[in-house]
Order: structure tokens, then C-alpha cells, then sequence
């Protein structure tokens, strides 16, 4: 009876020991994990499922440690956050530092992140971070370039969602470059076929990729180290960065293009050479057997040059007329073009001056009536009886309501025609005015950008910049089917310039510039630019929004 209850506690006593041991209950054997939801290709949603290199890493990871994985994507904040209240117990991935070490403990590294700066194809001045003084440079508002950049006070930082609108703000000139991973970097330029881009070669910072836990938790973290060690060894690791990794992407600067070209046209020069001599061979030939029948044909010719030696006099005299008339004629429509330009600062002066007196009488006409017709209203249903207002109370109401619908549309029809914010407040106020306009009425997305300009424009210029936004917004409005408008302005050495871009549907330049009919929209701004002296230039592609840009001296 001994032996059987010295057997009997022996095997409880092994069944209890296995039971607690850690990592065997069913809450240790799921690992939950928080990361960013936008960080293409390393980790981003697409239709609401995980994906990206540190997805399949976790996958891969999570097998290797024989425990069940949940993935939960979402903003970059949000997932640290997570994990430092331990609702989660790892981040897919983060670059340690010696601040974040306060925070968590970080596995060994596996993969290291080179980190550069992505700047326009055109602008050769930035070669390194120490160009940059002075410079916009958009960063990611949690990502490791803004540690590395934010101590450069010199700098000036601007955050963005992710890498996409960083390019597209590069692509409108809001912004002077954007710090990000190469890797990254290159797989949206890639991925979203953006043009007009290109990396600045030199690295301004790089750091190792680890996986994060909170801080002291360090049975996780030695399960985490070995998986890692597993799966360096068997080729797993180094099988998903090569999966992942962005096919190559060639950015091509005017030094490289200059550089192609001179090559191609050294070989282009020897193989024209070497063709010119075979060339020059065989005239040879043809020449010493063609030269006699040229000396029999010369004594002819000169008897036929004679002849049409007295032709070519008679045609020149009638030339030398119709030059004479042609000049006149150019004369003349330079004269009548002057003419029609005065005529259209007239035109323009008189349609402002109309705008003014028509929005001046709508406010002292016709507002004020309706107002004081509201205010009748008002008296008359104080004068009437409980009865009397019993009947008529709802009448009175509609009456009230269409009263105020139409004061408040006489005022928007106001601010169309003159509006009163460009003469108070400037310019720069009025786009904004206009972009909240156009975000209310439309639905669509305005964004308007820019300081006070250092000094105010003259009334005409002012104005002309004004209605050209009016106008760009108005046809935005009607043709482009975008989702997004931006309206940037800038001075700079003396010049104003007004950027106005958006992501609808663009247009084909050589079909509207080769079109009979004419695009009245464009037209309109050319002219209110020209009346200015200033200039207008419009870039579109089908598929790649417009961007139009109407510059003038101050």
C-alpha cells in the first residue's frame, strides 16, 4: 500500500508540476501583436487583412515558437500605446534607441533600415542632409528620421500620413524632400508609379530592425530570440526579404542624362564617321563618271540660268511688294492688339465695377427690404390675436424661413461678385475664404497653404489672382472628379506665384492645344494673367491631376 501511494503522489506530483509550468496554459501559448497599418511594404491593411514583410516574419515566427498569433494593425501611436498598457504583448517591429530602451527591451538585430532623403528630380542643391538648412522636409510624425532630424533646428519638419502624400506634396513644390526608409521609399515610388522623384544617394542615418516588448518582460523576449536564431539559420529570413524587396528603381539625375547622352552621341559620331567614309568611297566613283556628262550639261545650263535670271528679278520686285504690304499688316495688328488688350483691362475694370455696384445695391436694396420685410413680419404677429395667430402662425413661419433663405443667398451672391474679405483682409485670407467655400459646397477636399504676403498687391493684381483661383476651382469643380485640391501660395525674390493642384481625372495638353474648340475655362486665366504681365503655366496628364501655376512680379 506504500509503494502504490508513493507511486500514486509521485505521478500527481509530476501531472501538477506540468500543469503550472509557464508557456502550458492556454493564455501563453497566444501572442498577440500591434503594428502600423499604413508602412508598406513592412506591414500595411489591404481589404482589412495584415500583410508585408513583418506579417509573414511573425507568421513564420510565431510557428517557429509553437504559439498562435493574432496580427492587429493600426495607426503607429495607437499600436506603441498598446503594448506599454500590455494590451499586446510585442510590436511587429522599431528601430531601438536609447530612449526607446526606457521603454521596452529589444530582441537581436536581423535586418538594418538605411534611411535617405527623396527630393525632386530637377533640384541638384540638396547632395546631403547639411543642404537642407532652411529647407521643408516631411517626416512621419512617429517614425525614427523625425528623431534623428528634430535636433537639427535649422530644419524645418512637416508631418505627413505616409509616404504617398509626402511625394505628392514634393510633386507640387509644398515641400523641399522626404525622409524615410530607402526601402520604403522605393516601393511606393514603385508601387504608385511616382515620377519626377529621386534618392539622394548618401545615407543620413540607419539603425537595426529588432522586435520590441514592454519593458522587462523577458521570457518573451528569449522565445523571441531563438525563433529569430531559427529562422536565420534555415534560410527563412533571408527567403521573405527577398520576396518583399522592391524590384530595382532607377532615379535618373540631369548629371546621369547628361552623361548618357554624351555617350550615345560619341557612338552615334563613330558610326556616322565610319558610314561617311564608306560613303565618300563610293561617290568617288560616281563622281569621276559623272563628271563629264556635268561638263556637257554646264554650257546648257548657263543658257537656262540667263533665262531664269531675268524670272527670279521680275519675282523679286513682286516679292519685295508683299514684304512691304506684310509689314504693314504687322504694324497694323500689332496696333489692333494693343488696341483689344486696352480694351480688356477696360472690359475687366468695367465688369469689376459692375460686380461692386451690383453686390452694393443687392446689400443696400435688397437685403435691407428683405430684412425689413422680416421685420414687419415679425410686428405683425405680435399685433394679432391668439386666434388670428392660430391661423396664419405656420404661414408666418414659411414666410420667415424663405425670407432668411433668401438674405442668406443675396449674401452669397454678394461675396461671388465682390467679395468685401479680398479688400479687407487681403489676399491670402480671401483663399482661404474661397477654399472653405469650395470644401462646403462641392464635398471636396481643399487645402490652402501659405502666409501673408510681406506687402499687398495692387487691387488689379490681387484681383487677377483671386479670379484665376475662382476660375481654376470652378472648373475643378465641373471636370476633374477629384478628391483632393491644393492651393498653395508663395513669395519668392519679389515674385508671387499661385499653385493650384488636384487628383481628378487631368487631361491631354497636346489634344487641348491641337482642339478647334476652345476651352474657355483656360482662355480666361491666360488673360487675367497677361493683363497683369505675368504668366501662366498648366501641367496635366490623363489619370495624374493638373496642376496650374500663375506667377507675377510683385
Amino acid at each position: 500500500m506504500r509503494i502504490k501511494a508513493l507511486i500514486f503522489l509521485t505521478i500527481f506530483f509530476f501531472y501538477l508540476s506540468f500543469s503550472l509550468a509557464p508557456g502550458n496554459s492556454q493564455a501563453d501559448s497566444k501572442i498577440i501583436v500591434a503594428g502600423d497599418k499604413n508602412f508598406p511594404p513592412v506591414e500595411y491593411l489591404e481589404d482589412n487583412h495584415p500583410k508585408g514583410f513583418n506579417v509573414e516574419l511573425w507568421q513564420e515566427l510565431s510557428k517557429t515558437m509553437g504559439r498562435t498569433l493574432e496580427i492587429e494593425l493600426m495607426p503607429w501611436k495607437d499600436a506603441q500605446k498598446k503594448v506599454l498598457d500590455g494590451e499586446a504583448d510585442a510590436l511587429t517591429l522599431l528601430g531601438p534607441t536609447e530612449q526607446r530602451r526606457k521603454l521596452y527591451d529589444f530582441s537581436e538585430p536581423w535586418l538594418e533600415f538605411k534611411f535617405v532623403f527623396f527630393v525632386r528630380t530637377g533640384d541638384l542643391t540638396i547632395r546631403n542632409i547639411n543642404d537642407l538648412e532652411g529647407k521643408v522636409v516631411g517626416v512621419t510624425e512617429g517614425g525614427y528620421p523625425r528623431q534623428v532630424l528634430e535636433s537639427n533646428k535649422k530644419i524645418t519638419l512637416r508631418f505627413i500620413a505616409n509616404n504617398l502624400e509626402g511625394f505628392r506634396l514634393l510633386q507640387s513644390n509644398i515641400i523641399n524632400a522626404v525622409a524615410t526608409d530607402q526601402w520604403v521609399g522605393s516601393f511606393t515610388v514603385q508601387k504608385h508609379d511616382i515620377e519626377g522623384v529621386r534618392i539622394v544617394e548618401e545615407p543620413f542615418a540607419a539603425n537595426m530592425a529588432c522586435i520590441p516588448v514592454k519593458k522587462g518582460n523577458l521570457k518573451l523576449l528569449n522565445e523571441i530570440n531563438i525563433g529569430i536564431d531559427k529562422l536565420k539559420e534555415d534560410g527563412t529570413i533571408q527567403q521573405i526579404i527577398d520576396r518583399w524587396s522592391p524590384k530595382q528603381v532607377v532615379f535618373l539625375t540631369k548629371e546621369k542624362i547628361t552623361r548618357i547622352i554624351i555617350i550615345l552621341s560619341i557612338a552615334l559620331s563613330f558610326l556616322i564617321i565610319a558610314a561617311a567614309v564608306f560613303w565618300i568611297l563610293s561617290l568617288r566613283k560616281q563622281v569621276e563618271s559623272k563628271t563629264a556628262l556635268l561638263k556637257e550639261s554646264h554650257d546648257s545650263l548657263e543658257k537656262r540660268v540667263e533665262e531664269r535670271t531675268s524670272e527670279i528679278s521680275k519675282i523679286n520686285t513682286k516679292l519685295q511688294t508683299e514684304i512691304t504690304e506684310r509689314v504693314k499688316a504687322e504694324e497694323a495688328l500689332r496696333d489692333t492688339n494693343v488696341q483689344l488688350q486696352s480694351l480688356a483691362d477696360r472690359l475687366e475694370e468695367m465688369d469689376e465695377n459692375h460686380r461692386r455696384r451690383t453686390a452694393k445695391e443687392l446689400h443696400d436694396r435688397t437685403a435691407q427690404n428683405l430684412s425689413a420685410v422680416s421685420i414687419n413680419l415679425s410686428m405683425i404677429k405680435l399685433l394679432l390675436s391668439p386666434e388670428e395667430i392660430a391661423r396664419v402662425d405656420q404661414r408666418l413661419e414659411d414666410s420667415q424661413e424663405l425670407l432668411n433663405d433668401a438674405v442668406m443667398h443675396i449674401r452669397d451672391v454678394m461675396a461671388e461678385l465682390h467679395p468685401a474679405i479680398l479688400d479687407d483682409y487681403g489676399l491670402m485670407a480671401a483663399l482661404r475664404w474661397l477654399g472653405d467655400q469650395f470644401s462646403e459646397r462641392m464635398g471636396v477636399h481643399a487645402v490652402v497653404t501659405g502666409e501673408d504676403l510681406s506687402s499687398r498687391l495692387s487691387e488689379k493684381k490681387e484681383r487677377a489672382i483671386f479670379r484665376i483661383a475662382q476660375e481654376a476651382l470652378m472648373n475643378i469643380a465641373k471636370h476633374a472628379m477629384a478628391s483632393e485640391v491644393i492651393v498653395a501660395l508663395e513669395e519668392i525674390n519679389g515674385s508671387v506665384r499661385l499653385v493650384i493642384w488636384d487628383d481628378g481625372v487631368g487631361f491631354d495638353e497636346e489634344a487641348v492645344k491641337g482642339s478647334k474648340k476652345p476651352h474657355w475655362g483656360l482662355v480666361i486665366m491666360k488673360e487675367r494673367i497677361i493683363a497683369v504681365q505675368g504668366k501662366l503655366n498648366v501641367e496635366s496628364m490623363p489619370d495624374k491631376g493638373t496642376r496650374i501655376i500663375a506667377e507675377l512680379r510683385k
